[in-house]
């Protein structure tokens, strides 16, 4: 590896980070005692049973300190109790706050007239407190696959140039050992190292196998990701030499590309996780169901484990394949009972690695605070000679007590001389020459030994007599001893020589666990940019902001700019810009990839020769004890490490830079902790409720996984559930809790949703859930002047309003007003947004509306005024919020705020709360920890008046004018008033749960008109700023920007889908019984486009493939002229889909509203046929050719086969009068170039929100002239 390094007189890398109290920290704390401290938190945080953990006396000061500090973090107690050298420190959880909050609620005088008032005119009206108990779940799941049968897949057209490839791979040498372990086996586990072809290349065998022997399949494989399912995809279609969606597809969210044809689908864990619970009807249709990077161990992953063992007897005839480069077989042969094993031949070319021991030594690097400390004497450590004659005599005392006196006492006064005298930990008898290992070695006291190997003793130093501290262990037979040493000589540090041990010293005592070495990492890429061969190079990095900073170091190292191009690999960008990565660059320019852990696993970029592994990865972490949950920067697993190392030599010997010392390497976790043990479960709670047996309870189905979460984590998660509604106290599923369950947003965000519909104030509440849905769409720049600056535009979309969640709505309508003028890419830039993220927010705020549509809450077709009335109005909006959002509830406290659980919590930095202090209280997102304080993030302010009225569940009348929530949240509200009409607005959302499609009479309307005005009152009085412009629609304008763009980019041409929402088992009746018939010309020509004497088998028309494709040319008419047929539909997001019918003559539309029926041009029935097949919607907008005015608007219903004549289409006549086109001028079709929505061919696609608007102005002439039906 010498000629990647400079030559050893390098300038060393400037140095930042710690302070002098931080670093005076770090040189006490060597790394093997940080680990052992880090391990004994965790131990002590995963144990529920244990309170307290005492640590030994034999730490001094700057190592308590350490401790401190870290209990901090985490949330536990620490104090030290005692004198040196018997001082110990001890460590609690913190006591659980179960006591009840009161609080005193005294709306002004206006506000209790209107609610008197409106309980007196209803004071004779019933209320009833609970929502019906739900009969079964419904079959309304969004985003699950495709309920296709099996198929039989074409030949794959392999190129001699793949073909040479394929054959290569470590993975075909055993193609046929494979099947027929496939086949004689239910479940196989297969192993295999990184780079053997196994993801994309079993699959293959099993599809060209099937394929061979004429029988058809359906395989799915799953992928922990979305860029990785996609980029499999790509990659095994194009190797069989085939369009993406025909016999190979995908499914991700907002996305998929598969039809009738598809033989395997790559789709993410989730996406099969929601097929799964509508039944598990769909595992009959799957032949073969391949787990892949099943040593992930995400929550999804594992729930599917789950899932499929208790199904395996139910489908005796599919295959399960369990694939991972680095799986613990063992676990999971035990789990599916002594499943088979299979473990394949790894990567073709060998990988170095060098861990920092190496790298340090061969760069020389030397940083300027490790100039300093080794100028200040810190390494080596301070000679025996150099102690004073009175500490000689008291060491060799001490010593000499540990051998015949009382060693506890006699090993605590010798810890006290090492650690805070200065005594060497190597300190050696005068007479015998004895050390305080060799004598704790020989008592086989092994608390004294971890102790003393800890402070850095050698266990290479020999007494008088030549004997060692293993020695005198073995002598002694002290098994555990031996075993302590023997470890402990395997992995310390003190078997590394001279200078490497030096610098890894003063590395250690420099830089923090918890920073990454930028410098480290530049100065390395530097080295290997200017010193090797080609190759790209790929760096793993925790995070966004990692990544971000590393960039502008490379920017500024002093490597010439044109030589070298850096790519971004992390989970908040869109597929597209993902792709970049994949580009081959120049010969003489280097590829440089700054990425998350998103690169560890099947993606596979051909070019990487050297990797740069920082060790480190963001997590998900949740403190179920405290209920905190967390994104920490953690250290990551050895299973990792050796998928890191994986990604280099695909194509080539690879170099992997491994910038974490050996002995951090031998103490990580063998495989990543799975996320099912360390995240929040409401979301699996809500899901078992729907797959498990309806006999089981969450609990007892979620402990089945493979490591089953602890009783509490699942306690807090039920918990949290039936706060929130969705479930009873026995665990049953409520309405609201059915009706979560089916959105594909986590249950607090759908309950915002459903409250949006009963309060009227949909829009705004729907594009703030989905912006919660995503990552924070306002990005962080590392440089401070730009920190500042994007601060402050943050700051400027709310001006004065006290709230966080304000700020997304803002965002979003400022981006869809720009993109209108054609400066979306702009706006994203001056406000330091993420344009990928606004683009995923407005397709999953589609989705969204697209399930409310199929739930029954919002019409299929009617206008949604009605739904916003009161869009506008802050308060309402603000009480769909806090409902979604309690009990995350605050109250002033002083300069702070105080919650449930916390006296003292301060909104994070960023929070609109900082600048707009108010004295009310607040609902919010989350609660953090870091060092010293709680903070709340996603804050809003709101009136108490507010919370007592719309959040909580139950409700215990202390008196009449006192309440509880929930049994902690107590009101006292000095009139009878408010808890009466808080009964009105639970009826309200009763009604809307038990029927979604209710329409409103006086009762509603009067009760949701007093709510806001209260609301109104209240928040005024209480002088909170009102958020003005809230209620626009966004405009669906946005298409043509992005089509623009997408004409620059043919090689992405991936559709994006909204909600499919049903299964496709097969065409409907009417459409089978037409599998055999002929067509025959029809004289009467009522579509303008029928071409006489076609003919037709619709058989034909059920193995089309039906997955939707964007193009690069901008108009419809373009895609219908592509020559290749399988290319001429438009995958669109509307849950109901529009097509414009444009007849020769109006005698044509009077005759088909007389019969009910319409006969379509060819290529319209057939796009007709292909959007019904996917469960959508199909309405039909009449204009007559040339004309200058809509004829109406019908539904579609069915086929009629017609024997012996041509098929017509029964439909039904929502609207029949014209319409002149002069009133929907304005209305511009995105789908056509946006020209005006009459503008268009026969069977031109409207988008849905255009067509809706066409609708309403249908409504409205209705509702003038009742007369105007013909």
């Amino acid at each position: 590896m010498g000629k990647c390094f400079p030559s050893k007189d390098a300038e060393g890398a400037s140095y930042y980070g710690l302070n002098r109290s931080e670093a005076e920290v770090q040189e006490a704390t060597p790394e093997d005692l940080r680990i052992e401290i880090d391990q004994i938190f965790k131990d002590f945080l995963l144990n529920p049973d244990v309170s307290e953990y005492i640590f030994s006396s034999n730490l001094n000061n700057l190592q308590r300190k350490y401790i401190h500090e870290k209990a901090k973090m985490l949330n536990i107690v620490s104090k030290s109790y005692g004198n040196p050298p018997n001082r110990k420190l001890h460590i609690k959880k913190r006591p659980k706050n179960h006591s009840c909050h009161s609080f005193g609620i005294t709306p002004c005088n206006e506000s209790m007239a209107l609610l008197n008032q409106f309980i007196n005119s209803k004071e004779n009206i019933s209320i009833p407190q609970r929502p019906e108990v739900p009969k079964q779940f419904q079959d309304k799941v969004y985003g699950k696959i495709t309920n296709l049968p099996p198929t039989v897949v074409n030949k794959p057209k392999i190129s001699q140039q793949i073909a040479k490839f394929k054959q290569k791979l470590p993975v075909t040498g055993m193609r046929k050992e494979i099947l027929e372990m496939i086949c004689n086996n239910q479940v196989l586990i297969i192993s295999s190292e990184t780079g053997s072809g196994k993801t994309t290349q079993i699959p293959q065998f099993i599809m060209e196998e099937m394929t061979e022997n004429q029988q058809p399949c359906k395989i799915i494989c799953t992928q922990p990701r979305r860029i990785s399912t996609v980029a499999v995809a790509e990659r095994v279609a194009e190797e069989r030499g085939e369009t993406l969606g025909d016999g190979v597809g995908y499914h991700i969210r907002l996305e998929q590309k598969y039809g009738f044809r598809t033989g395997l689908i790559y789709c993410t864990n989730g996406i099969l996780l929601r097929s799964l619970m509508v039944g598990c009807k769909i595992l009959s249709s799957i032949t073969h169901l391949i787990i892949d990077e099943v040593h992930e161990r995400d929550r999804l992953s594992d729930f599917l484990l789950i899932c499929i063992k208790q199904n395996l007897d139910k489908f005796p005839n599919l295959r399960i394949i369990l694939m991972s480069a680095t799986v613990n077989t063992t676990k999971f042969m035990d789990y599916f009972e002594n499943a088979k094993v299979l473990t394949l031949p790894g990567r073709q070319f060998t990988i170095q690695e060098y861990f920092l021991d190496d790298i340090l030594i061969n760069l020389n690097y030397l940083s300027p605070a490790m100039e300093s400390l080794k100028a200040r004497g810190g390494v080596p450590e301070v000679p025996v000679s150099s102690i004073c004659d009175f500490q000689n005599l008291a060491m060799d005392q001490a010593l000499e007590e540990m051998c015949s006196g009382d060693f506890q006492q006699a090993s605590a006064q010798a810890s006290h001389y090492i650690l805070d005298e200065g005594v060497s930990v190597d300190y050696q008898h005068s007479a015998t020459g004895m050390t305080a290992l060799m004598i704790a070695a020989a008592l086989g006291d092994a608390n004294m030994i971890s102790t003393l190997l800890n402070l850095g003793a050698n266990l290479n130093i020999q007494c008088r007599s030549g004997k060692n501290a293993l020695d005198y262990a073995t002598e002694n037979s002290k098994e555990r001893a031996i075993s302590i040493l023997n470890y402990f000589k395997m992995t310390s540090e003190s078997t590394i020589k001279g200078p490497s041990m030096e610098l890894l010293n003063l590395y250690d005592k420099t830089v923090s666990d918890d920073d990454i070495d930028y410098d480290l990492v530049t100065y390395l890429v530097k080295s290997i940019h200017q010193n090797s061969e080609s190759g790209a190079i790929l760096i793993f990095l925790p995070g966004y902001d990692d990544i971000m900073m590393c960039n502008d170091r490379l920017m500024e190292c002093g490597m010439e700019r044109w030589t070298f191009k850096t790519f971004f690999l992390h989970g908040s960008m869109s597929i597209r810009d993902q792709h970049e990565v994949f580009k081959t660059l120049p010969n003489n320019q280097r590829k440089i990839i700054l990425s998350t852990n998103i690169a560890e696993t099947s993606i596979t970029i051909d070019d990487v020769v050297y990797v740069v592994d920082c060790g480190k990865a963001k997590e998900k972490s949740y403190d179920s004890y405290n209920k905190l949950s967390s994104l920490q920067t953690m250290w990551i697993s050895k299973a990792c490490v050796k998928q890191r190392a994986g990604r280099a030599g695909r194509t080539q010997p690879g170099i992997c830079f491994h910038l974490f010392s050996q002995r951090r390497y031998s103490n990580m976790d063998q495989e990543r902790v799975p996320e099912i043990l360390r995240v929040s479960l409401e979301e699996l709670c809500l899901h078992t409720k729907i797959i498990a047996p309806k006999n089981i309870d969450i609990f007892t189905f979620l402990a089945q996984a493979p490591d089953p979460p602890s009783a509490n984590s699942v306690k807090v998660a039920i918990e949290s559930l039936q706060a929130l509604g969705a479930l009873n106290v026995d665990e049953t599923l409520t309405k609201l809790g059915e009706y979560l369950s089916q959105f594909t947003v986590e249950p607090r965000l759908g309950k915002m949703l459903i409250y949006s519909v009963a309060l009227r104030c949909l829009e705004p509440v729907l594009t703030l859930t989905a912006s919660l849905a995503h990552k924070d769409p306002f990005q962080l720049p590392p440089q401070a002047n730009l920190k500042v600056a994007a601060a402050e535009k943050r700051r400027a979309l709310i001006e004065d309003v006290p709230s966080d969640h304000l700020i997304y709505l803002k965002a979003f309508l400022k981006w869809q007003e720009e993109c209108q003028k054609g400066r979306g890419y702009e706006f994203c830039r001056e406000y330091f947004i993420s344009k990928s993220t606004m683009e995923s927010i407005l397709e999953t705020r589609r989705q969204l509306l697209g399930q409310l549509r199929a739930g029954g809450f919002i019409p299929q077709s009617n206008s949604l005024s009605d739904y916003n009335k009161y869009a506008d109005s802050w308060p309402m909006v603000k009480a769909a919020i806090s409902s979604g959002l309690y009990p995350h509830l605050a109250f002033p406290n002083g300069a702070a705020y105080s919650t449930r659980s916390e006296k003292k919590v301060y909104p994070i930095n960023s929070s609109a709360l900082i600048k707009n202090r108010v004295v009310s209280w607040v609902v919010f997102d989350e609660p953090l920890k870091n060092k010293n304080n709680f903070y709340i993030r996603g804050n809003t302010a709101v009136s108490p008046l507010t919370i007592a009225l719309v959040c909580g569940n139950d409700s215990e009348s202390v008196c009449e004018s006192t309440f509880i929530i929930d049994k902690w949240l107590e009101i006292d509200c000095l009139n009878c008033d408010i808890p009466q009409f808080r009964l009105f607005v639970k009826q309200l959302i009763n009604k809307v749960l038990n029927n979604p499609a209710i329409m409103y009479r006086h009762l509603e309307y009067d009760t949701i008109s007093v709510l806001n005005k209260v609301l109104f009152i209240e928040d005024t009085q209480l002088q909170l700023p009102q958020a003005i412009g809230i209620g626009y629609r966004p405009s669906f304008t946005y298409h043509t920007e992005r089509r623009r763009q997408q004409n620059y980019e043919p090689n992405n041409e991936r559709h994006h889908q909204g909600p499919s929402n049903g299964e496709v088992e097969n065409l409907t009746r009417n459409f089978r019984n037409l599998a055999s018939q002929e067509r025959r010309p029809n004289n009467m020509n009522n579509s303008g486009d029928y071409q006489q004497g076609r003919r037709r088998n619709v058989n034909n028309v059920e193995k089309e493939n039906y997955s939707g494709r964007n193009f690069s040319s901008a108009g419809p008419v373009d895609r219908f002229r592509m020559s290749n047929p399988e290319e001429r539909y438009q995958s669109v997001p509307d849950a109901v889909v529009y097509i414009l019918i444009k007849p020769r003559q109006t005698r044509s539309v009077n005759i088909a509203y007389c019969n009910g029926t319409w006969v379509f041009a060819p290529q319209t029935e057939k796009k007709i046929i292909h959007y019904y097949s996917m469960n959508k919607q199909v309405r039909l907008i009449f204009t007559v050719y040339n004309g200058n005015a809509f004829q109406g608007i019908a539904q579609f219903i069915s086929m009629n086969p017609n024997v012996g004549k041509k098929p017509n289409a029964n439909i039904k006549w929502l609207f029949r009068f014209e319409v002149p086109h002069v009133k929907a001028r304005q209305m511009r079709n995105p789908y056509n170039r946006d020209r005006p929505i009459f503008d268009g061919v026969d069977g031109q696609l409207v988008e849905q929100s255009v067509a809706e608007e066409l609708v309403r102005v249908f409504s409205e002439v209705s509702r003038q002239n009742p007369k105007s039906e013909s």
